[in-house]
């Protein structure tokens, strides 16, 4: 089966999306004490299933940066591809460099 440019990019993305909006429901059903009104998403990161969410944000960032690619190849507008890896790059680096992580960082320089 031959499918467009655009239609993989459109399966990429919802998958992308759908996974990580999982991902957090799961984290914070794991999460003891968790509160939506009360602590911030980041916390999800750093509580007691970071494995779940940092893992599922990387991977929301790696499918972007997949997605993108094809987006690009379907409508060759340089600004959205840009748009999507930034914001893939984004998701990736909150994956990586966790909450508690990044404020080490920031009070070490």
């Amino acid at each position: 089966m031959d499918y467009s440019n655009g239609k993989v990019a459109g399966a990429l993305i919802f998958v992308a999306v759908t996974q990580f909006v999982l991902g957090v429901i799961v984290s914070e059903a794991l999460y003891s004490g968790y509160s939506i009104s009360g602590n911030y998403l980041s916390d999800l990161g750093v509580g007691s299933s970071p494995i779940i969410f940092n893992s599922s944000v990387f991977l929301m960032g790696l499918l972007l940066i997949i997605g993108a690619y094809f987006l690009h190849r379907a409508f060759d507008f340089t600004m959205l591809t840009l748009t999507f890896v930034l914001m893939a790059i984004g998701a990736m680096g909150v994956g990586i460099f966790t909450k508690s992580a990044a404020h080490n960082i920031i009070v070490m320089v």
